[in-house]
């Protein structure tokens, strides 16, 4: 039961619909967000690790326990959020 909890976990990846806030804080950014999955809200630290580009303008942003979600289109979400990600990609 534990492999396959860890299992969903891993390969749970869900899409980012919306972002309703993003800030920074102590050398983190958290971010609230609507998914495909429903609101989720996480927050990324060493964003030069954790912030992946996967090209075509998408991108995988991996939380502090190793949930990833995906921007699938980073044109597309907001100016406050891309300057957060701009340096990163």
């Amino acid at each position: 039961e534990i492999v396959k909890k860890e299992l969903r976990m891993r390969y749970f990846v869900p899409k980012i619909v919306s972002i309703k806030s993003v800030k920074e804080e102590f050398g983190s950014t958290v971010w609230e967000t609507e998914t495909t999955a429903g609101q989720h809200g996480f927050t990324v630290t060493d964003m030069g690790t954790n912030v992946v580009n996967l090209g075509n303008n998408r991108v995988l942003l991996i939380d502090v326990y190793g949930g990833r979600y995906e921007i699938p289109d980073v044109s597309k979400i907001g100016d406050k959020a891309m300057k957060v990600l701009e340096i990163w990609l």
